[in-house]
């Protein structure tokens, strides 16, 4: 087993105000109006690889419809969707044209900490994102419940790692993955992701965590110390943070 190798890059107020607005490390959102749906790349009319009819299990692919990328001329994209706790649940997947076993990058966004009833939650992450990929690796772009296309409701933290899981799961079951080399990167909640993620799997090869969520305890002193801030204010609100004590 290879050893996992940690970065963690320290919170700042500028961290947070990412984390709160669901950044995404290659393609942040409109700091502006940060519930601005971002751009969908069009899917190709051509046939959805499908697999036979599906058993809902765990990181089974349900389809894979190869898109649209550009700066991407030795690779192959698709949008995926596979099973996450029985939910189809969206990811964008870029694959070398050549064949061979390749390491993984997953590139994780941030989000909600804790559940919410919202579905078809705006995203920061979009096949955009896999523009100027590396053709020496796969690159994994899992969306998580409730976000985009994928079906159901926003899970919290835990579950957002599941959903990545589930994501690399579909990923090895279609790919040749190079043992013991899938790289984590993540932002924000994202950046929690992949550290939660890194402690409980023993084929991580390394893990960037940019401004990652760090608890409730240090997010609701900013929230309560900066009400006049438009995005402060409503997430103190959202959350109830005024029941809490901090």
């Amino acid at each position: 087993m290879r050893k996992c190798e940690f970065f963690l890059i320290s919170s700042t107020i500028a961290g947070v105000f990412l984390l709160v607005t669901g950044c995404s490390t290659l393609a942040p959102p409109n700091s502006s109006n940060t519930t601005n749906k971002v751009s969908r790349p069009k899917v190709q009319n051509t046939t959805v690889k499908a697999t036979s009819t599906p058993t809902n299990t765990d990181g089974q692919v349900i389809s894979l419809t190869p898109i649209t990328v550009s700066d991407t001329p030795n690779l192959k994209t698709y949008k995926m969707v596979y099973w996450s706790e029985n939910t189809p649940t969206e990811a964008f997947v870029s694959v070398p044209k050549k064949s061979g076993s390749y390491p993984l990058l997953v590139n994780c966004h941030g989000g909600f900490d804790i559940a919410t009833p919202e579905t078809h939650e705006p995203s920061p992450a979009n096949a955009n994102i896999l523009q100027g990929a590396s053709s020496n690796y796969i690159e994994l772009i899992p969306e998580y419940r409730g976000y985009e296309d994928s079906d159901g409701t926003v899970p919290d933290l835990n579950g957002e790692v599941i959903d990545t899981n589930n994501a690399i799961k579909a990923i090895q079951s279609r790919y040749d993955v190079e043992a013991y080399h899938i790289d984590l990167l993540g932002t924000s909640v994202g950046g929690a992701v992949v550290l939660k993620l890194a402690s409980e799997r023993p084929d991580i090869h390394s893990v960037l965590a940019v401004s990652p969520f760090i608890g409730w305890d240090s997010m609701g002193e900013w929230a309560k110390s900066n009400l006049q801030n438009p995005v402060a204010s409503r997430w103190y609100k959202r959350y109830d943070y005024s029941l809490r004590s901090f």
